[in-house]
């Protein structure tokens, strides 16, 4: 009889390069009180003779990484949910290909989670590198309002009762450094594969809605960020809307509601600042920006029956 392993780790990947092996090499050799299953790598349509070398080499080298060749871009949150239907552990971690964990990651958020069971997830804080300048800054949780009121509790790790409209207002998690039970994240469906990006945050509302969290305070994760990182793009609160606008379809009480369709309006107002700030630095993020409304405008088609009539205003045309 096979014993369920503590965790799995997922990590999606658009074209493999050199950073992947960084990635995995950063989960191989987390040490402590748990046991490694599988790391599950789900190559997202890339062909090319440099990524197959890539992933043929962390396969060789490391028995317990597994790779899931897909024949098409299918894109991230498609990725991840594919390869977590192979996972088999009690949690699982979804790292992307260019970030790494930090030494003692693993073991100091399982350690929490049993002594706080009943959880659908595990937070800790991460270090934002910048890879074009050489620098890093503390995560955005410890930059936030709310995160700097969880950090003066003086103990190690703090419970959060089902904390949705924290997380509407501030999100206290980060993908690169959250750890997910993975029944919980069956029961909720998954990544909601409609929104391209931002579902990690759609799917953080959607858990806490009903499951407590625990947050470590410990850095755990490196988010390395780099030129044409998702996070340096000018229309990412197009795309948070849409990720709240998809918790529409939950069972919300009136004030959920209401605290939603708040986070909408500050994503509209900010996106109006950014189409300013696009005009004001040349036609190139214009196009880009452009381009990632046309994804946009195709998602909220698939989403029809749950958008509302927002009273918001058009947003400002770009």
């Amino acid at each position: 009889m096979s014993t369920r392993a503590d965790i799995d780790v997922v990590t999606p990947v658009g074209r493999p390069d050199p950073a992947l092996e960084d990635s995995v090499e950063s989960v191989l050799s987390q040490q402590g009180d748990f046991t490694l299953g599988r790391i599950i790598i789900v190559n997202d349509g890339d062909k090319s003779p440099e990524g197959r070398a890539v992933l043929d080499r962390l396969s060789r080298r490391h028995p317990a990484v597994r790779v899931i060749d897909l024949p098409s871009n299918v894109g991230p949150a498609a990725a991840r949910n594919i390869g977590t239907r192979e996972a088999t552990a009690t949690w699982v971690a979804f790292l992307d290909a260019d970030d790494t964990m930090l030494p003692g990651a693993i073991d100091v958020r399982l350690r929490a989670a049993r002594e706080m069971p009943g959880i659908g997830m595990i937070c800790g804080d991460f270090i934002w590198r910048d890879v074009t300048a050489g620098t890093e800054r503390p995560g955005a949780i410890r930059g936030s309002a709310a995160g700097r009121a969880l950090l003066q509790d003086d103990r190690p790790a703090v419970r959060l009762h089902r904390p949705f409209e924290a997380f509407v207002e501030s999100p206290l998690a980060h993908m690169c450094g959250t750890l997910f039970n993975l029944d919980a994240f069956r029961a909720a469906g998954g990544f909601d594969e409609r929104i391209w990006r931002q579902h990690d945050y759609n799917l953080f509302l959607r858990l806490t809605l009903r499951h407590d969290v625990v947050f470590v305070k410990t850095d755990v994760g490196s988010y390395n960020n780099s030129v044409g990182s998702w996070s340096r793009r000018q229309d990412i609160n197009d795309w948070r809307a849409l990720a709240c606008l998809a918790l529409l379809e939950q069972d919300l009480t009136e004030a959920q509601r209401r605290a939603v369709l708040r986070k909408v309006e500050w994503c509209y107002r900010s996106r109006r600042y950014a189409c300013l700030t696009a005009r004001a630095y040349g036609p190139a993020l214009v196009y880009r920006m452009k381009e990632a409304r046309c994804a946009l405008a195709r998602s909220l088609k698939a989403m029809a029956p749950v958008v509302p009539d927002l009273p918001l205003g058009r947003p400002a045309a770009s």
